[in-house]
């Protein structure tokens, strides 16, 4: 999933290990993929979450992070 949130781009990822979800959320600096220095951030997500949730959950996190101006 990719989305652009306040000028810049927010990729997830959600991949099934063992009875969790391993979300990554990728924020660029840009809406460019051709910016310097994308930022990875790895996160746990329950088990019981569908992967559009565990996807969305990740977004959120992205979100959450340039809104408080963490990244």
């Amino acid at each position: 999933m990719e989305i652009i949130h306040n000028g810049r781009k927010i990729v997830s990822a959600a991949r099934r290990i063992g009875n969790s979800w391993l979300l990554e959320t990728t924020i660029w600096p840009t809406q460019s993929d051709d910016a310097d220095d994308p930022q990875l951030i790895q996160t746990i997500g329950a088990a019981s979450e569908s992967e559009d949730e565990a996807h969305a959950k990740a977004i959120e996190i992205g979100k959450q992070l340039i809104d408080t101006n963490c990244i």
